[in-house]
């Protein structure tokens, strides 16, 4: 019970971070990572190395780094909409 709570727990902590990295600032989605990487490295220096452990630094940071290059990207094409439709007014007078 304890393993599907914690799955729960981090699917809500993924969907809440990828609403906020929409509207913070650009830097905001590095601080994520670089919490979970100095937390997944004190659990592997704690607890002594184990493959488990790797494997759940590589794909919580690819996971992680994706959502905020997902953000990244929607957030520059949102931008390059703006501006596309500030030239066309701008032509229109």
């Amino acid at each position: 019970m304890s393993d599907i709570k914690n799955v729960i727990i981090a699917a809500i902590a993924v969907g809440i971070l990828s609403l906020l990295e929409r509207y913070l600032p650009r830097w905001f989605g590095s601080l994520p990572c670089l919490a979970f990487l100095i937390y997944m490295i004190y659990i592997m220096v704690s607890r002594g190395p184990s493959w488990t452990g790797l494997l759940v630094l590589v794909l919580g940071e690819g996971l992680l780094l994706s959502i905020w290059v997902e953000a990244l990207v929607a957030r520059k094409k949102k931008e390059n909409l703006a501006i596309e439709k500030m030239k066309a007014k701008d032509l229109q007078r």
